[in-house]
């Protein structure tokens, strides 16, 4: 997970170390699947994109069929924290 390239970005942009973790396959999600129009798809921050295919896979490892919480009282949270603060 954690490589030494410049396939992202270039070692020491902005203060980079030279080694650090990068998803492959960014750019790659199926729309279609979460009924998402491929112009909004196209435009959609990557870490949401990411966030929806990681929670669906969260409720797949914990035995829980998606399709069964349709018109359910089922809530999903999430929290997300950023700070550019060091």
């Amino acid at each position: 997970m954690v490589t030494e390239d410049d396939g992202r970005w270039k070692p020491g942009l902005y203060g980079l170390p030279s080694r650090f973790g990068k998803l492959k396959n960014i750019h790659s999600f199926d729309a279609s699947f979460f009924k998402i129009p491929p112009k909004q798809a196209h435009v959609m921050d990557q870490q949401l994109r990411i966030m929806l295919e990681v929670t669906y896979e969260a409720l797949i490892d914990a035995s829980v069929n998606p399709s069964t919480l349709k018109k359910s009282h089922t809530g999903v949270f999430i929290g997300v924290y950023s700070s550019e603060c060091e």
